[in-house]
């Protein structure tokens, strides 16, 4: 057993203080034994100091080294990208733009109307000045050829009504 420890276990409970800090309460050898007990103490806290401080040392230098290493890692990533957009840019060049083909546009059928009054009237009130019959005949025809079920152009909505 070391000399601080005996100290330390001689020592009642109230009296414990670091390397006998309270010699009245104690004998005589008990406070002689303490001062070599300090003085090992206090080498070994500098010794713990030392390290502590060569461990932040290192960690400084292992610090600055991942920063270099960071910095280096980012150039070349910044040269690699350079590079590869240049080659991008000459893929570009190379390629031939197609030319879209126009859609043609599909053609709406003519719904001939299913509608038509009879031979003697015209198809439509326009030309009546040419036609037979009167504007009035040939509307009731039309209507009554609508309202039998058949639709188309010949519908009344269809037109405008002159009179």
């Amino acid at each position: 057993m070391s000399l601080s420890k005996a100290t330390e276990i001689s020592h009642a409970p109230s009296t414990k203080r670091r390397g006998g800090e309270r010699a009245s309460e104690c004998n005589v050898s008990c406070a002689l034994r303490s001062l070599p007990a300090r003085e090992e103490e206090e080498e070994e806290e500098e010794e713990e100091e030392e390290e502590e401080e060569k461990g932040k040392e290192e960690k400084g230098k292992e610090e600055q080294g991942r920063e270099e290493g960071r910095k280096e890692a980012r150039e070349e990533g910044k040269k690699k990208k350079k590079k590869k957009k240049k080659k991008k840019k000459k893929k570009k060049k190379k390629k031939k733009k197609k030319k879209k083909k126009k859609k043609k546009k599909k053609k709406k059928r003519r719904r001939r109307s299913t509608c038509t009054p009879t031979a003697h009237c015209c198809s439509s009130p326009h030309l009546h000045g040419n036609c037979v019959c009167t504007l009035a005949d040939f509307w009731e025809e039309t209507l009554a050829c609508c309202i039998s079920g058949v639709g188309g152009k010949g519908t009344r909505s269809g037109w405008k009504r002159d009179e």
